[in-house]
């Protein structure tokens, strides 16, 4: 159905240039135009109907009008595929707002008798509702194409772009729509990346039951049931090197004068006439001791695309734990206690497995 604005586009056109600017993201954010309308609006409900501010509105009123009735026509011209259908949404979105906006201030006439002439786009409420429909089964019926996409090509990538498009769609159009919930399901799932961590020689990283869920990767260090796993992390020559406890002490004294009592001087009628302060002198010392100790580590990891039997990461990944504690006392202690050699390994080995899923990511997660 196409859009009659004859009497809108005969009042503009002759004031504008009828090139359509680039379509806004379709979250209809409001342009500077519907901010300032906005604000003109709402001093014009108080009963504040100054000359310049009908002016003013007037003029920045058909400004956004004109913008949004050119970018429609120029989306639909040019929409082949539908893809520009979510931004007409959002030019319908602005102008239904923008003329409910106004709508209680009509008819507008200024302290001088001007009327503002606003032009209305008509029957608003049932061209938004369509446009949105329309947008609303664009993103499903892509989302969907996507994620047939990604399971024929065996490819992530297409199948989390439909799960995001999908949230536009829960977030922008309708919170539900169609069976929009289980399509995020199918398209997170398919999305998803499997990894399973396998030790070929040396000792572990993982415990026999880690599991690690992410945004688009699942790792488990062994397999579960109901999991395909797309990927190998095959991991071997784990090395842990732990450094020695190194402790350091010093003292610090400092001696001054504490004010402990006063010297009373009297005349021969037992008049007090002078005080003196007495003195004595104070000695402090403060001791310092700092434990350190550090310990590093590092693991050869390829990862296998399982699917493709391609190598994707074939190389060491580094790990390390520092430690470094003070205390002060105004006593002679012991130095703070470093962790045990175990102690120091077993930190090792968590900055170790963190780093390896980090590389994962880098790879398959994106």
């Amino acid at each position: 159905m196409r859009y009659c604005y004859f009497f809108l586009c005969a009042t503009l056109c002759g004031l504008f240039s009828c090139a359509a600017p680039a379509p806004p993201h379709f979250t209809a954010v409001k342009d500077p135009n519907d901010v300032e309308i906005e604000r003109l609006t709402n001093r014009l409900k108080m009963g504040i109907k100054g000359h310049h501010h009908v002016l003013e509105l007037e003029r920045l009123f058909r400004e956004a009008q004109m913008t949004d009735v050119q970018q429609i026509d120029s989306l639909r011209d040019s929409d082949l595929a539908g893809e520009n259908l979510p931004y007409i949404n959002a030019a319908h979105r602005r102008i239904k707002t923008r003329q409910e906006l106004v709508a209680p201030l009509l008819p507008l006439r200024s302290r001088k008798g001007h009327e503002a002439a606003l032009p209305m786009v008509g029957e608003m409420l049932q061209k938004e509702r369509e446009s949105r429909r329309a947008a609303a089964n664009y993103l499903y019926d892509r989302a969907a194409k996507l994620i047939a996409i990604a399971v024929e090509n065996q490819s992530k990538k297409p199948a989390r772009q439909a799960f995001y498009e999908l949230d536009d769609l829960k977030k922008h159009f309708y919170p539900h729509w169609r069976s929009m919930d289980s399509l995020r399901s199918r398209a997170k799932a398919v999305g998803t990346a499997y990894v399973l961590a396998k030790k070929e020689t040396g000792r572990p990283l993982f415990d026999a039951d880690y599991s690690h869920e992410g945004n688009w990767v699942v790792l488990h260090s062994a397999p579960k049931e109901g999991y395909q796993y797309d990927y190998e992390a095959r991991y071997r020559e784990v090395n842990i090197s732990v450094g020695a406890e190194n402790t350091s002490s010093s003292s610090n004294t400092e001696t001054k004068q504490v004010q402990c009592g006063e010297e009373i001087e009297k005349d021969s009628s037992g008049r007090e006439i002078k005080r003196t302060p007495i003195y004595r002198e104070e000695t402090t010392t403060t001791y310092s001791c700092t434990t350190d100790r550090r310990a590093d580590g590092s693991v050869w990891v390829e990862l296998i695309d399982v699917v493709r039997n391609d190598t994707l990461l074939s190389q060491f990944v580094y790990g390390a734990h520092s430690f470094s504690e003070s205390g002060t006392s105004t006593m002679m202690s012991s130095c703070p206690s470093a962790p045990s050699h175990v102690g120091m390994e077993n930190h090792v080995i968590d900055n170790l497995r963190w780093n390896l899923v980090v590389e994962i990511k880098k790879r398959v997660g994106e």
